[in-house]
């Protein structure tokens, strides 16, 4: 049982350490350095250290909101992850295949599947003080919310596609 458990723990760690050196890197390097062009790599070192601990700080106070949205970890995780990969999915899939496709088009449909995403996860959240519409979108199962969400950000990014300039090639 010890070995399993130390198995189990090292491989959360591992998974939370390449989370918090991605993020940060992403804050660091695309965020803060264009901010800060100036900036040492000593400098950046410690913004990327700051980062690290302020994803671990709001990483410790979302924990009590997961129970609000399931009993169960693995089906959080997966309903987490249906509402943010179906925007991202449209638009590698479909840039693939159709290149009438432009960047408006794809940011449009990233923002739609964003704020629908993050929408849903507020609601889900907080979904005892729902009613009407809000509700409904809040309650239906979090597979079919992924599907009709990639439909929606297909429709954005193609819709959006269409009406402005094709892409410059």
């Amino acid at each position: 049982k010890g070995l399993v458990i130390a198995g189990l723990l090292a491989a959360l760690m591992s998974s939370l350490s390449s989370v918090f050196n991605s993020c940060s890197t992403i804050f660091t390097l695309d965020i803060y350095k264009k901010i800060k062009p100036e900036s040492t790599e000593k400098h950046l070192v410690l913004v990327g250290r700051i980062a690290t601990v302020g994803l671990v700080f709001f990483g410790l106070l979302w924990v009590q909101f997961i129970d609000n949205i399931s009993d169960q970890l693995f089906k959080y995780l997966q309903s987490v992850q249906a509402y943010i990969s179906p925007p991202i999915a449209a638009v590698f899939l479909l840039g693939i295949f159709f290149k009438r496709l432009n960047s408006k088009g794809a940011m449009a449909s990233m923002v739609t599947g964003f704020v629908l995403g993050i929408a849903r996860l507020i609601g889900e959240v907080n979904k005892t003080d729902l009613q009407g519409a809000f509700f409904y979108f809040c309650d239906i199962n979090f597979l079919h919310f992924a599907i009709f969400l990639f439909v929606i950000c297909v429709a954005v990014l193609i819709l959006v596609s269409l009406l402005t300039n094709s892409p410059d090639y």
